[in-house]
């Protein structure tokens, strides 16, 4: 027989964290949540929370570091920015995160002075699309040990006031209450600043399942600055962190004569992509999420489709 309260127990141990979720801020699926008794975890794109129980227990040093010191107000060295809603003015179709100025000091590099003023492009620079922040910050090193990542983000529910956050980020005109903060892990690998195998193995999860920079630095694709998530299609669990179990993609199990089969009007799918140039140069994700949302236009060959130079966001 079971024992139902070590049963819930069990349960309750790994609760999803009670904050804002993917249905209010899209975008955050596939990164990785602190809760606030140490549970790592992440949400799938179906919106549920999977929590990493091995990884819990490997970092539990760690977070619980990471908790004293932002519950003992040192916050500079691991607040690195705030993720929010979206904003009317904001052309991406997902969350936006705001860098602190921490952050924007490592990332945008102007001095080695850590309290060296923010310059304009810094500010200007301050609030980005969930997707293009995470990439920026994935992709920083160290600028002593370039081979080391800078940073090891997960996102927590904050526990300070609404006017700490605005001035922490910087962001009186967004919203702080639906709103996650972008803590690192990084600063606590130790004092002589050691390599951490399981968060070096967290950054490159992360950078391998969450970030596309490929479409982003693709010259005729730069347009896209909230690629690499995708809401929808079968393929969309690849990263997922609850079953291994074998997936079928939305490329399978389709007809030979694939170009012949579409007409007017229907919607574009991974397979009809793949037949492109550059869209055959995009990985499986990148496709899935070129295709979402678009229909197929058949013109005769020699129809001016585009102005050469023209943008559509």
């Amino acid at each position: 027989m079971t024992n139902p309260a070590r049963e819930q127990s069990t349960t309750s141990q790994y609760e999803p964290p009670r904050g804002p979720g993917p249905a209010m801020l899209p975008g955050i699926e596939g990164f990785y949540v602190l809760s606030s008794n140490g549970v790592l975890g992440r949400y799938q794109p179906d919106g549920r929370f999977v929590p990493d129980p091995s990884l819990t227990e490997e970092l539990r040093n760690e977070t619980t570091a990471l908790w004293r010191r932002y519950r003992g107000g040192d916050t500079e060295s691991i607040a690195i920015g705030l993720v929010t809603r979206r904003t009317p003015d904001r052309l991406w179709h997902c969350a936006s995160l705001a860098f602190g100025d921490m952050a924007l000091r490592e990332i945008y590099r102007t001095s080695d002075d850590p309290g060296a003023p923010l310059t304009a492009f810094q500010q200007r620079n301050r609030t980005k699309s969930v997707y293009r922040a995470m990439e920026l910050i994935l992709n920083t090193h160290n600028a002593s040990r370039p081979e080391d990542p800078r940073f090891c983000p997960v996102l927590a529910v904050p526990e300070c006031s609404r006017e700490v956050l605005s001035r922490r980020y910087g962001v009186d005109d967004l919203d702080t209450v639906n709103a996650l903060e972008v803590l690192d892990l990084a600063p606590l690998r130790g004092a002589d600043q050691r390599r951490h195998p399981a968060l070096d193995r967290m950054v490159l999860e992360l950078t391998r399942t969450t970030i596309t920079p490929e479409l982003r630095s693709a010259p005729d694709l730069t347009v896209v600055d909230d690629a690499g998530h995708v809401s929808g299609g079968d393929g969309t669990a690849s990263w997922s962190a609850s079953e291994p179990a074998r997936y079928r993609g939305p490329w399978e199990d389709e007809p030979d004569d694939r170009l012949a089969a579409f007409k007017d009007g229907d919607p574009v799918s991974y397979w009809l992509l793949a037949r492109f140039a550059p869209f055959n140069e995009l990985n499986d994700l990148q496709r899935q999420f070129v295709a979402r949302g678009h229909t197929v236009m058949k013109r005769r060959a020699g129809t001016k489709l585009l102005e050469r130079g023209s943008r559509d966001d």
